[in-house]
């Protein structure tokens, strides 16, 4: 069941959107354990952003100087 399938002119029968349909929503173990650990990695992009802009900083005041 894709988009280009249904492009070409060949629709998807009812047991295949039925099946794609019971697929998306049942929940899979390895979602579960997506939604419960927070933001997780986001954690080091916020302190490389933050180590980054410090550094902007530091070095825009040592030039001023």
């Amino acid at each position: 069941m894709s988009a280009p399938d249904e492009a070409g002119g060949a629709p998807n029968t009812a047991a295949q959107v039925r099946l794609a349909a019971a697929h998306e929503v049942r929940a899979t173990p390895r979602s579960m354990r997506q939604r419960s650990s927070g933001i997780g990695a986001a954690w080091w992009l916020i302190g490389i952003s933050i180590l980054m802009g410090v550094a902007i900083v530091a070095s825009v005041l040592w030039m001023a100087s």
